[in-house]
């Protein structure tokens, strides 16, 4: 059952009934963008300090015709008071749409820029031999990194994340003494992958 709707040309928002709290009343605006990568107007959905229990349905029409090609580099960014958010889309006829726990600015932003993989202490070939660990710190223009995997000398490497800071592993059995190859892959939520290969001795 859906406790509050709201459907235009181009957004439709629903909020079902264990959504909010208690009763209240959710503002819409709509804002022609005009920011880097848009592709569709700014959306003011609710007020960003009423908490909500349950996520709510955000569906929103891009301002142009995208390609298939277009479609799958397409997210959906939430932004409040200087935070973002950004989601993965899933389309049907012509309208992208993702799930959200809280109100804010929505719009949809064409992403085609891959995720940057930046070593601390590890550049090509070092002596690693006096290191206790790896650090690799992952950055995306959007600030949403989906899927991250790193491979020691072909075989899956465990790297714990510091709070979506930094990637940290600490030196163990699975890394002997020796020469090495790490690769790692990062992923964005519109699937812009970025790979690297760090020679290195321990």
């Amino acid at each position: 059952m859906m406790l509050d709707a709201l459907e235009t040309d181009d957004c439709s928002f629903y909020i079902g009934e264990k959504c909010l709290y208690d009763s209240a009343h959710v503002p819409y605006q709509r804002i022609a963008a005009d920011l880097p990568g848009s592709v569709s107007a700014i959306h003011i959905i609710g007020e960003p300090y009423v908490p909500l229990q349950d996520t709510f349905l955000v569906r929103i029409r891009p301002t142009a015709v995208l390609t298939p090609e277009q479609q799958s580099k397409v997210v959906m960014e939430r932004s409040t008071s200087g935070k973002k958010e950004v989601k993965k889309v899933e389309w049907q006829n012509g309208w992208a749409s993702a799930t959200f726990r809280d109100f804010g600015r929505f719009r949809l932003v064409e992403d085609e820029t891959p995720p940057e993989i930046s070593p601390l202490g590890l550049g090509h070939g070092p002596n690693m031999s006096r290191a206790r660990r790896i650090v690799l710190v992952v950055r995306d223009n959007m600030g949403a990194i989906s899927s991250f995997r790193a491979e020691l000398d072909g075989k899956w490497l465990c790297f714990s994340n510091d709070k979506g800071k930094a990637f940290i592993y600490n030196f163990d059995e699975h890394c002997p003494h020796g020469q090495h190859d790490l690769k790692v892959t990062a992923e964005d939520e519109a699937g812009n992958r970025s790979t690297k290969v760090f020679h290195f001795v321990r």
